[in-house]
């Protein structure tokens, strides 16, 4: 990882923001009250967040990748 970035309070916040979704995946699978539908539902909703905040990176790659890919064929 860029040492740059890994030093920022934003970075901090979504590493931060990780460690807690990982808590709480921990808190449901262990919930003895909750089904196992709800489980995994709740885990479906973790993912989903996830999914969301790391798709805007996954595009930005890609424009990485092709750009580079460009100046590699001139």
């Amino acid at each position: 990882m860029h040492a740059q970035t890994t030093q920022t309070k934003r970075f901090e916040k979504l590493l931060n923001w990780c460690q807690g979704q990982v808590r709480e995946m921990g808190f449901i699978l262990e919930d003895a009250y909750l089904s196992e539908e709800e489980k995994i539902a709740a885990l479906e909703e973790i993912l989903d967040k996830c999914l969301t905040l790391q798709s805007p990176l996954i595009v930005l790659s890609n424009k990485i990748k092709t750009a580079i890919k460009q100046l590699q064929d001139q």
